[in-house]
């Protein structure tokens, strides 16, 4: 059997692209990840991923299971709302932003 870091890696390398960098920048807004967000599996990765199932009573196998990912996905954007940041997508960079209200020009509330 793999030891749990090359499980955890084999599950997160199956997922795509985008779907690798949101599970991260959603670890981010729980407070569990504080590396960049690039979609790579490393050491801060599985610590996080297991640092979360620790903190919701979940298996820490450093692998989500649906029930997990859409828990994970529900707390974020919880934290996100929490503060009212927004995501805004750049086309010609093709990279995305998570800023503030006052930074988008919006009326605070």
């Amino acid at each position: 059997t793999l030891p749990p870091s090359s499980e955890s890696e084999l599950w997160f390398n199956s997922l795509t692209d985008s779907v690798k960098k949101d599970i991260q920048t959603d670890l981010i807004w729980t407070g569990d990840y504080s590396q960049l967000v690039d979609g790579e599996f490393g050491n801060s990765t599985f610590t996080a991923i297991k640092s979360y199932e620790t903190r919701t009573a979940s298996e820490a196998d450093g692998v989500l299971n649906d029930r997990e990912l859409t828990k994970l996905r529900a707390d974020a954007s919880s934290e996100r709302q929490k503060y009212g940041f927004s995501q805004i997508y750049d086309d010609t960079g093709k990279f995305s932003l998570i800023l503030p209200p006052e930074f988008l020009g919006a009326p605070q509330t």
